[in-house]
C-alpha cells in the first residue's frame, strides 16, 4: 500500500523510505521545499509543490507510525507551515480565519490510504480546467473540506472529494459527515455573502471591512535577525511603547522582563509580550509564516526553524487617548481571554467594548503602533455605522 500510495503521490520521494530521517536529513527536505516555493500564482507550479509536499508529510507520517521521534514529529509540523505559505499566498486572511473553524485533529495522510490519493488527483483534475487548488490536508489553517479552489480569496470554494469526483459542498448523510457538511456550507456562505449563523452557533456573524494600507516594521525585525546570525543577541527599544529583542539558538539574550523594568513605564502597566516562535511551534496561526515576510531569505528562513527567535513587547496603554471625530479610546478594561484586556472605546454618547485584536497585531504582525491604532479606530467607526444599535461584535473580521 505505501508504495503503491508513493507512485499515486507523483514519483519518487526526496529521501528514501528505507533511510532513517536523521534531524539534518529533515532539515535538508524543509530547505529544499523553502527554495522551491512557489512565489506566485502559477497553477502548474503551485499544484507541483502540493504534490512534492504531500509525498514528505506522508513519509514523515509513516516512520513516525513505524518508530516515533520528538525530531520527526517537529518535522511534520514544519512541513505543514509550508503549506500554511501556500494558503496565506492564494487566500485572504479573513478567509482562512473561517475556514481553520473546525475542532479537533486532522486525519494523517498515511492513515486515509487512497481516499487522500483520490483527493490529489481531484486537485490535479482541477488545476487542469485552469483553476488554482489547494489541499486543505496539506496545511495546519485549512480545517474544512478537502480542496479550497482559489478563484476568490475571500470566498474561495470548497470542495469535498468523495467517489465520483471533487462536488460542492452539500447537506447529504447523516451524523459526523452530515455535521461537517453543514460546518462547511455555513462557512462558505458566510464567506459569499458576509453575514450568515455558523453551524453549531447561534449569533449571526457579520463581516465588516475597513478600508486603508497597513504599515510595519519589518525592517527592524530583518535588521535583528541578521544581527542574532551574526553572533551578536541585540535588543532595540521603540520608545515609549516597544521593545523588540533578538537571539539565536544558544545565544544568551537580555531578559525582556528586566528591560521592561526598566522602560520608565508607570506601575502596572499592562504588557503583551510575543515571540516568533508562538505561531511557527502551536499551529495552526492566523499569522503567515515568516516565508511570507518582507525580509531577506536568510532571515526567513532562520525564523522558519527557529534558529533566531524574535520577542516582541508592546505596552497595551499606547492606544489609550487616540481620537478622530467622536470616537475616543478611553481606558483598558480586564477581560477573559488569551489576551485578559480589551479596550472601551467612546463613540459619541455610546460606549463600547473591543478586544485587544490590535495589540496583537502590533506584537506578532509587526504592524506599527500608529497603523494598528488607527486600524482600531478606523474598526470602531466602521462597525457603528453597519451595525448600528444592534449587538456589538466580540472581534473585528
Amino acid at each position: 500500500m505505501a508504495k503503491f500510495l508513493i507512485n499515486r503521490l507523483g514519483g519518487p520521494a526526496m529521501i528514501p523510505m528505507d533511510e532513517s530521517h536523521s534531524p539534518d536529513a529533515l532539515r535538508s527536505v524543509r530547505k529544499a521545499l523553502f527554495e522551491c516555493f512557489p512565489r506566485g500564482d502559477n497553477i502548474d507550479e503551485v499544484i507541483a509543490y502540493q504534490e512534492r509536499l504531500a509525498r514528505e508529510i506522508f513519509l514523515a507520517e509513516k516512520k513516525q507510525a513505524d518508530n516515533p521521534t520528538p525530531h520527526r514529529k517537529e518535522h511534520l509540523r514544519a512541513l505543514r507551515l509550508y503549506g500554511d505559505a501556500l494558503a496565506f499566498s492564494h487566500l485572504s486572511e479573513h478567509a482562512i480565519r473561517q475556514l481553520s473553524r473546525n475542532p479537533g485533529s486532522r486525519a494523517h495522510l498515511f492513515s486515509q490510504g487512497e481516499a487522500f490519493a483520490f483527493t490529489l488527483n481531484s486537485a490535479r483534475e482541477v488545476a487542469t480546467t485552469g483553476h488554482l487548488v489547494l489541499i486543505a490536508d496539506l496545511t495546519n489553517v485549512l480545517r474544512i473540506g478537502d480542496l479550497v479552489v482559489c478563484d476568490d480569496p475571500d470566498a474561495p470554494s470548497v470542495l469535498e472529494c468523495k467517489s465520483g469526483g471533487p462536488r460542492p459542498i452539500a447537506h447529504e448523510p447523516q451524523g459526523r459527515t452530515r455535521r461537517q457538511l453543514a460546518r462547511m456550507e455555513s462557512i462558505a456562505a458566510f464567506l459569499r455573502d458576509g453575514r450568515g449563523v455558523i453551524f453549531g452557533e447561534t449569533a449571526e456573524r457579520r463581516t465588516i471591512t475597513v478600508a486603508g494600507a497597513l504599515d510595519h516594521n519589518f525592517a527592524i525585525v530583518n535588521e535583528l535577525v541578521l544581527t542574532a546570525l551574526a553572533n551578536h543577541p541585540s535588543t532595540r527599544l521603540l520608545p515609549p511603547w516597544e521593545l523588540v529583542s533578538a537571539a539565536a539558538a544558544g545565544q544568551t539574550a537580555p531578559e525582556i522582563q528586566n528591560l521592561i523594568s526598566e522602560w520608565g513605564a508607570p506601575p502596572r502597566t499592562p504588557v503583551l509580550i510575543g515571540n516568533t516562535s508562538d505561531p511557527i511551534t502551536r499551529p495552526p496561526s492566523d499569522i503567515p509564516p515568516p516565508i511570507l515576510w518582507p525580509i531577506a531569505a536568510e532571515a526567513q528562513w532562520a525564523l522558519m526553524e527557529v534558529d533566531v527567535t524574535v520577542t516582541h513587547a508592546f505596552r497595551l496603554d499606547a492606544f489609550i487617548g487616540l481620537s478622530r471625530g467622536l470616537t475616543r479610546v478611553l481606558s483598558l478594561l480586564e477581560t477573559k481571554g488569551d489576551i485578559p484586556w480589551a479596550y472601551e472605546v467612546q463613540l459619541g454618547d455610546e460606549r463600547i467594548t473591543l478586544n485587544a485584536v490590535a495589540a496583537r497585531d502590533v506584537v506578532y504582525r509587526y504592524q506599527t503602533v500608529q497603523s494598528a491604532g488607527e486600524r482600531l479606530v478606523d474598526t470602531t467607526i466602521t462597525a457603528f455605522q453597519e451595525l448600528g444599535d444592534q449587538d456589538w461584535p466580540s472581534s473585528e473580521s
